[in-house]
């Protein structure tokens, strides 16, 4: 399992909803793991290791790991925070992009059970850039038009 990095198509193709919570669905979780730890990634979804699943995984400190299925936000709040922000997909690169400082997820655990999750800050943050992933989009598609070819001329991978 390996990293796909832009302009791969499989990070602009949204993902397709898991239909049934199984051991290969449990099996993709593990792989992922380690792939994201390894380039000191806080969060990977799914289409970055070239799948078409809506699924992502978060590590949250002093929680571990939150793996999220079909995830859908269902409260973000109104204040908003400007951060840095990079993406294992593009490699070395990193933007001052504008989230909610706050978000409520629900989604379906490895178990196929439903849960809700709140994150802040950063994990609020990750939350929405990996479901961002699991609809095609990646943070240089918050750019303005003028930006965002500005951002291609100088893109090195």
């Amino acid at each position: 399992m390996e990293i796909k990095v832009y302009p791969h198509p499989c990070l602009k193709t949204p993902a397709s909803p898991v239909e049934t919570v199984d051991e290969n669905i449990r099996n993709i979780v593990q792989e992922m793991i380690p792939v994201m730890r390894e380039l000191d990634g806080i969060g990977l979804a799914a289409p970055q290791v070239g799948l078409s699943l809506s699924l992502f995984i978060v590590e949250i400190p002093n929680k571990g790991i939150v793996a999220a299925i079909n995830p859908e936000i269902v409260f973000s709040n109104e204040q908003l925070k400007v951060m840095e922000e990079g993406c294992l997909s593009i490699p070395g690169h990193y933007l001052p992009l504008i989230r909610p400082s706050k978000v409520k997820i629900q989604a379906v655990d490895l178990e196929g059970q439903k849960f809700e999750i709140t994150g802040e800050d950063l994990i609020a943050r990750a939350f929405l850039h990996e479901i961002d992933h699991l609809r095609g989009k990646l943070i240089i598609d918050h750019l303005s038009p003028e930006q965002r070819i500005e951002f291609e001329r100088n893109l090195t991978l």
